[in-house]
């Protein structure tokens, strides 16, 4: 749900509005974000993740003329934040530059979520131009052993050489926001505070932390998929629950923290339980839009299985399959921490609402972190 109103009343209608949604399986409001995963294809082979394992049909994906077109549909819509990911989205990294160009130009908030591993001077530079508003890149460590166990030999260095020049080419600037993503495993979850503090050191904004799911694919997901080695151990949940008492004095303290509260004490308990979680009544398909490299729309592996080349974007969001997918939504049972949409309860709204009013830049500008 959304995070940014301009005062209690429209928090109060948005929840009213997105509970009758939820209750009849038909959005009464616009999403408030479209995300572009433009590509499926990634040089690296990270350890939870099995996108980059899929087949790539590279002659299938959208054009930069039909992203262009999909782009024109969303600023008609009046919506106004689209991100650009993947994969790895800057394997496309001239089509994300003019992408994010023209959604610029249109007046719209643009966001790239990126692994950092490719390093293109020219590119940043471009990006920050043409008014980029926001760079996440994923951090699975607090230094170089830990996260090159998760995503390959190597990555640390280059990710954070990115990390580097993106804090130098800000400066001072405002824009683009620069933050991290976690993916939180039994591999980093020591480690968690520290990832923070270089988060910090490196000049970035804000952390978000997302719980490892067992399968970001959706499509074999089973109970022995928690048998992997990076899934926390139920002592493991015990160990953490102490840490996210941390977390949650550090968001507190800064408001560097972007998760909500709810989210961060949800994590061991989501660990520990495993299939037996219950995180609460599910907001998919209601607030994101998100178009793969094809022009599908598929939510979880849900449905409802629509493309951007057969239809405006607009049609799509109230076609009956869509309607479809929600109720199958509703009665999902798997567990999951997902940070890709939010949650339907008054008291997180209220509470992730208020703590974003509060929060505060305090990120130190040193461009020359230590070596890890």
């Amino acid at each position: 749900m959304l995070v940014n109103y301009n005062g209690e009343l429209d928090l109060v209608v948005d929840y009213a509005l997105s509970t009758l949604s939820h209750k009849t399986n038909t959005p009464l409001i616009a999403p408030t974000r479209v995300n572009f995963d433009i590509t499926n294809r990634c040089p690296l082979r990270c350890k939870m993740c099995n996108i980059c394992r899929r087949d790539h049909k590279v002659e299938e994906e959208l054009t930069l003329n039909e992203l262009k077109g999909v782009i024109d549909q969303i600023s008609e819509w009046c919506i106004k934040y689209v991100s650009f990911a993947g994969g790895e989205s800057l394997v496309r990294k001239d089509d994300v530059a003019k992408l994010v160009k023209y959604a610029s130009s249109k007046g719209l908030f643009t966001a790239l979520i990126t692994n950092g591993v490719i390093f293109d001077a020219k590119l940043f530079k471009d990006l920050v131009k043409y008014g980029l508003g926001k760079v996440t890149i994923s951090i699975d460590g607090s230094n170089r052993k830990t996260h090159d166990r998760v995503r390959g030999a190597g990555s640390f260095d280059k990710t954070i050489r990115t990390a580097k020049y993106l804090a130098r080419l800000r400066g001072d600037k405002k824009t683009p926001e620069l933050e991290f993503a976690t993916c939180v495993t039994s591999y980093n979850f020591r480690e968690l505070v520290k990832i923070h503090d270089l988060m910090k050191v490196l000049g970035f904004d804000f952390i978000n932390y997302q719980a490892v799911v067992p399968d970001n694919d959706y499509k074999k997901f089973q109970p022995s998929a928690y048998s992997v080695d990076y899934w926390p151990s139920a002592k493991q949940s015990m160990e953490l629950k102490k840490i996210v008492g941390r977390l949650i004095e550090i968001k507190d303290a800064d408001g560097s923290i972007r998760n909500t509260k709810q989210y961060l004490k949800s994590m061991p308990g989501y660990f520990r339980l495993k299939e037996k979680f219950n995180p609460g009544r599910c907001m998919a398909g209601y607030k994101i839009i998100n178009i793969d490299p094809y022009g599908n729309i598929n939510i979880c592996g849900l449905g409802p299985n629509l493309n951007v080349r057969d239809a405006p974007l607009k049609k799509l969001w109230t076609h009956e399959k869509y309607r479809e997918t929600r109720a199958r939504i509703k009665r999902c049972q798997v567990p999951c921490l997902m940070l890709c949409y939010e949650k339907l309860d008054f008291s997180t709204l209220y509470s992730t609402w208020h703590d974003k009013r509060t929060d505060i830049r305090t990120s130190p500008r040193l461009p020359n972190a230590p070596d890890q």
